[in-house]
């Protein structure tokens, strides 16, 4: 069984500076080694050959940066799978497949990533809900795409009837939806439903539709904030 190293890369090497601190586990370990940082995990070293490693990587990448821009921030630098590693008999790592990825965004400090990962859930927390969870994967898969108004809907459709489910089974106290939805959901149905708030990124509705009363249009940068919120809560409650 081979033992496979999934180099990643990022226009900002802090953020995985600090992964290769704080991702110490099989299912997912982030190191360095020879300037390079890499991935590691169980579930590569049982995949031949190199190149599914690395289409596989890329399948399960958008998790981890999903992770990422719940934990820290959703405009940060997104991480790349570049080439895949292994290494020799004399020990030395030995790139088997090469192509290169771009990245783009933004620049956090360590200090500030140190804090938000010492909130709970942290990023291992996640990663290993995501691995026993369905509806967690699948919520953060959704979170992982470029934000608009159909995935984010998604996700508050997922959350909103597990947190129901949870109310139900006495997991959670009777209302804990309803206030986490107090004062913006409306809003956020509406705006995402509506052509006449969110033009073609609508879900639903086309240009002839009717236009209801009382509706505040929610900006997306709102909605993904929101979202980002129940998120986190939900994510406790799973813990």
């Amino acid at each position: 069984m081979t033992q496979w190293y999934v180099q990643l890369v990022s226009t900002d090497d802090t953020l995985l500076t600090f992964l290769a601190t704080c991702l110490n586990d099989p299912l997912c370990t982030v190191m360095m080694e020879d300037d390079k940082y890499f991935w590691l995990s169980s579930e590569f070293d049982l995949i031949t050959p190199d190149w599914k490693v690395r289409q596989y990587a890329k399948e399960r990448l958008p998790l981890l940066n999903s992770i990422v821009h719940l934990k820290f921030n959703w405009n940060i630098s997104w991480i790349r799978v570049d080439d895949i590693y292994r290494r020799d008999n004399n020990g030395h790592l030995v790139r088997d497949h090469a192509s290169s990825d771009l990245i783009m965004h933004s620049y956090p400090d360590e200090s500030s990533l140190q804090a938000a990962n010492a909130q709970p859930p942290s990023i291992i927390d996640i990663l290993v809900m995501a691995k026993n969870n369905l509806l967690v994967e699948e919520a953060l898969q959704n979170y992982s795409s470029p934000h608009n108004w159909h995935n984010l809907r998604k996700i508050l459709e997922i959350v909103s009837k597990d947190v129901r489910k949870l109310e139900r089974n006495g997991k959670l106290p009777k209302g804990t939806w309803n206030g986490w939805a107090r004062g913006w959901v409306y809003d956020f149905e509406q705006t995402a439903n509506s052509y006449h708030w969110s033009k073609l990124g609508a879900s639903h509705s086309s240009v002839k539709s009717e236009k209801r009363r009382g509706v505040n249009p929610m900006p997306l940068d709102e909605a993904t904030e929101r979202i980002t919120d129940i998120i986190i809560k939900w994510l406790k409650c799973n813990l």
